[in-house]
C-alpha cells in the first residue's frame, strides 16, 4: 500500500510541476493518476492484515 501511495505522490508532483495550465493538470490527474491508482488500491493484497 505504501508503494502505491508513493507512486501516486510522485506522479501528481510531476504533473503539478509541469508547465501545463491548471485545467490540463486536473484533467491529467483525472485521466491518468486516479484510474491507475484506484485499480491498484482495489486489487492490493496487504500481508499485514
Amino acid at each position: 500500500m505504501e508503494l502505491v501511495l508513493q507512486e501516486m505522490k510522485r506522479m501528481m508532483a510531476a504533473i503539478f510541476l509541469s508547465p501545463l495550465v491548471p485545467w490540463q493538470k486536473i484533467n491529467s490527474i483525472k485521466t491518468y493518476v486516479y484510474p491507475k491508482d484506484a485499480y491498484r488500491i482495489h486489487h492490493i493484497h496487504d500481508n499485514k492484515a
